[in-house]
C-alpha cells in the first residue's frame, strides 16, 4: 500500500529538508506544502507548531522525532528496537 505523504512547513523557509533528503534518497514520494500562515494549525497539527508531516491524513511534528520516523518508513533506521538500540550504543 503507498503512502500519502505530505510536509508541512513554513514558505520561505528551509524546514524539513533532512526529510525531504530522505524522500528523495528513498525514492518515496514526498509532497511539500508551504503556509504563510500558521493559525489552522494549532488545532490540527500536535503541539501546533510546523514543520509537520502528514501521512495518510494523520498529523505528525517535532523535528527529531520526525526524522526517526521518518526514517524507518523510508528505511534508513531499523524499525525493531533492539536493532535501534544497538547503533546507539
Amino acid at each position: 500500500m503507498t503512502q500519502t505523504c505530505t510536509l508541512h512547513i513554513k514558505k520561505g523557509t528551509r524546514q524539513g529538508e533532512a526529510l525531504q533528503m530522505m524522500a528523495h534518497c528513498a525514492n518515496k514520494p514526498l509532497s511539500v506544502v508551504g503556509h504563510i500562515r500558521t493559525e489552522g494549525f494549532e488545532k490540527a497539527v500536535p503541539f501546533g507548531d510546523l514543520p509537520a508531516l502528514e501521512i495518510d491524513l494523520q498529523m505528525y511534528s517535532q523535528v527529531v522525532p520526525l526524522q526517526r520516523f521518518y526514517g524507518m518508513v523510508c528505511g534508513f533506521v531499523p524499525t525493531d528496537p533492539v536493532e535501534v538500540r544497538k547503533h546507539f550504543n
